[in-house]
């Protein structure tokens, strides 16, 4: 391991994340190749046991349950799927039961338990897919195949790379029943020594392990962590959580942010680091109760509704949610407004007005495909004076397909002289635009994950992981 660590550190910046994975896979010791069995038609996964098996060495699927709609006559397509896990201690590791919150609740279901033997591994993803699956089940290294289902939809089979077994699973569903199955691989033990393997501890490799944070982007390391079981067991150390915390809780990136709100159910609350983060958690959180439009307009004004006017719109967004606001061919508008006092405590008021935190609000935006343009405008005022102490916007007049953030940061420092005297107590959010080719309908800019959140500095330092 400490060589893998060192090929690494000597290529210091120079290489790619994909040499990283070529240096890992190498040395015999992949943790993560995802697969995908059906083509998911969202990015959104809904469950990934990763977040339950990360650091326990785990070794095998040992148990799955598959569930189905029961007709009476017929059994019809999945509606959920469970898996457990072995770990080389022979500790069970149960994983998600994993249900659409829109799946039927009520009605007949039938299940069925496949349990493998302790030298026997999954090896190819076999069944039946349409809209959904059909049917849903596995073929073994000892040739058995376990599946259940119905009989629509048309076969299908994926199966692992020569010397590598299926493990570690997730799932993505659709209305109200799993839709596709998302999993990883490992590779197949053929030694004993292999199966007894256990982690390496990285606090003790010391300043090796911190430089690979360090040259890393979040997203990268997210990406390490998943290529073999050494650097999975890193995601819970007092080094990563320290060293990555903040620049996860500072980013307006909606996904990494609930990624460090996964890890923190599994972390270990006693720590004094798990405590500081929780606390961060709670005082960055978003101030918009509806950002994604999942309530329709509530907490917002539509203060301009031109064309066929703004709607919330519920389709399969390939976004963080299922719903978002979308504008017509004349300028449609959102507005949050509020007192600050509302939203912060006076700690973080205080800390607002002496230089140690900021404010961020924006949103994610994007167009169907048509042509849109799009605004985020951001106003802080001091309502004694009945001044605008702030003031930005950022225009957008080339949207793309692909989600964009537009974010603005409010921060006293940036103020000028005699605007930095005021004081500030209220703040106005703007989100809007339009249709650049004027049709009727709705083809106007998508946005969706509206966010304020005060961000506090409680070092120098911490400026730094702010990422807008």
């Amino acid at each position: 391991m400490e060589e893998i660590l060192s090929n690494i550190l000597e290529s210091k910046k120079t290489k790619t994340l994909r040499e990283y994975e070529e240096i890992v896979q190498k040395s015999g010791m992949i943790w993560k190749k995802s697969f995908e069995y059906n083509t998911p038609i969202t990015g959104q996964v809904n469950f990934d046991d990763f977040f339950k098996i990360a650091g326990k060495n785990v070794q095998k699927v040992c148990k799955f349950i598959v569930k189905c709609i029961d007709r009476g006559d017929s059994i019809e397509y999945v509606r959920s799927v469970q898996f457990f896990y072995k770990t080389v201690s022979g500790e069970i590791v149960e994983g998600f039961q994993q249900m659409h919150p829109q799946a039927p609740s009520k009605g007949k279901f039938a299940e069925k338990i496949f349990e493998l033997e302790d030298d026997e591994y999954i090896i190819k993803m076999i069944g039946r897919t349409g809209l959904f699956l059909d049917a849903f089940g596995f073929e073994t290294t000892k040739g058995r195949q376990y599946v259940f289902g119905g009989n629509g939809g048309g076969e299908r089979e994926l199966k692992a790379p020569d010397g590598l077994h299926f493990s570690n699973f997730g799932s993505i569903h659709c209305d109200g029943g799993v839709f596709s199955v998302l999993c990883d691989s490992l590779i197949i033990p053929n030694k004993e020594e292999d199966k007894n393997k256990q982690p390496v501890d990285f606090e003790q490799l010391g300043t090796a392990v911190k430089y690979i944070i360090d040259c890393l982007g979040i997203k990268d390391i997210f990406t390490l962590f998943k290529l073999n079981r050494y650097f999975a067991s890193w995601r819970y150390s007092a080094i990563f959580l320290n060293k990555l915390s903040k620049r996860i809780i500072y980013s307006c990136n909606i996904q990494t942010r609930q990624y460090i709100e996964e890890i923190m159910k599994n972390a270990n609350t006693s720590y004094r680091s798990i405590q500081q983060i929780q606390k961060l958690l709670n005082v960055t959180k978003n101030q918009i109760s509806n950002p994604f439009g999942d309530q329709d307009f509530n907490g917002f004004t539509v203060t301009k509704n031109g064309g066929n006017g703004v709607i919330v719109i519920h389709s399969n967004m390939q976004n963080y949610r299922n719903s978002a606001f979308q504008t017509s061919f004349a300028y449609g508008e959102l507005m949050f407004e509020a007192k600050l006092s509302d939203l912060f405590d006076e700690e973080f008021m205080q800390m607002l007005i002496s230089r140690n935190a900021c404010i961020v609000a924006g949103c994610y935006m994007k167009q169907p495909g048509f042509g849109a343009e799009g605004y985020v405008e951001l106003f802080i005022r001091d309502d004694n004076a009945q001044k605008n102490i702030f003031h930005q916007k950022l225009s957008d007049t080339k949207l793309t397909k692909d989600w964009k953030q537009l974010f603005i940061k409010y921060e006293k420092d940036e103020l000028s002289n005699e605007m930095a005297k005021f004081t500030p107590t209220s703040i106005k959010l703007l989100v809007g635009g339009k249709d650049t080719c004027y049709w009727g309908g709705h083809y106007g800019n998508i946005f969706s994950g509206i966010t304020l959140r005060g961000i506090p500095f409680y070092s120098r330092k911490d400026k730094a992981f702010l990422s807008i």
